[in-house]
Formats: C-alpha cells, structure tokens, sequence
C-alpha cells in the first residue's frame, strides 16, 4: 500500500511513554535528517513530541519543540515512516507545531537539509547571520539550511536598539 493509494485517517497529538520506542526508531530511520536519539532520551524529552497516529494506534510520524532558555522554540525531530511519506503526515505534524507556537506568540525556528518542504508551508530561509543559534556544519550530504515561521504578534526587535 502506498501513501498515494491510501491516506489513512490520522489523529495527531501529544506522545505518551508508550511511543518512546516508536519516536526513536522513526528518528534513526530518518536517512541523516534527524539527530539520532535513543528511547531513553525521548522519554527524557516526551513532552516536546507530538504523533501522528493510524487507525490502530500506531505512530506513523513524530515531531518536537524543543524550547531552550532564552531562545525562540525550534521544531527538530520531524519523520514519518517511508510507507506513508507524501500523505500529508509530516504537514499535519509541522502544522500543529506551528499552532503552538502561534499560541505562544513565538516565532518557531528550524534546521533541515530539505528546506523546500518548509517553505511550501509557510517557513521562510533565514542568512546565518540571523539564526539564533548556529545550524551546525553538515557531516556529509546536503548542507543544512535555518528557516524561519513567523507568527503574527510578535514584537520583533532590530539588533543593536
């Protein structure tokens, strides 16, 4: 079955310590989008990953916020399982971030090695001047790219005022 055949009926929402296991399998098999984390260090960080869950329960994709001190949130750890990429999932899953962080009143931040996915919803390529962090130099395949989702309300503060 593919996705193209079948899009199954999706629910997304917060992890629970049962999907550790899951989370982190879909994240090591990520083909170097994703840094690699064990089950333990999901559970670690379970409040940070939302699901995308089949009609039976199992997890087909994960994502995270990761809210560090004093920083904008990031969205890391973004993956669908490869039988249901091109479904919709990941959009699904980055879109639910992206609300949060509308919520919040934040801008969410990224770091990926296919941009053109986030810019088709709605996330703009940001100089690395700009990054609030630095992206990290690529170990091998494409180079990694910051971008950027502003969320409207925000009071933005130019550098140096």
């Amino acid at each position: 079955m593919t996705a193209e055949l079948a899009r199954p009926p999706v629910q997304v929402g917060p992890a629970s310590p049962g999907d550790a296991a899951s989370i982190a399998r879909l994240v090591r098999r990520s083909r170097g989008e994703c840094l690699p984390l064990s089950e333990g260090e999901v559970l670690a960080r379970l409040g940070e990953f939302e699901v995308a869950r089949g009609p039976g329960g199992e997890v087909l994709g994960c994502a995270a916020i990761r809210r560090a001190p004093g920083r904008a949130p990031e969205l890391r750890s973004v993956s669908v399982d490869r039988r249901w990429r091109g479904a919709g999932i990941g959009r699904r899953l980055v879109e639910r971030a992206a609300e949060r962080a509308q919520a919040a009143r934040q801008d969410l931040f990224c770091v990926s090695r296919s941009p053109e996915f986030f810019e088709r919803i709605g996330f703009v390529r940001l100089p690395t001047s700009a990054v609030p962090w630095r992206p990290g130099a690529a170990r091998g395949g494409r180079p990694r790219c910051a971008l950027v989702r502003r969320s409207r309300g925000v009071v933005r503060r130019e550098r140096g005022a």
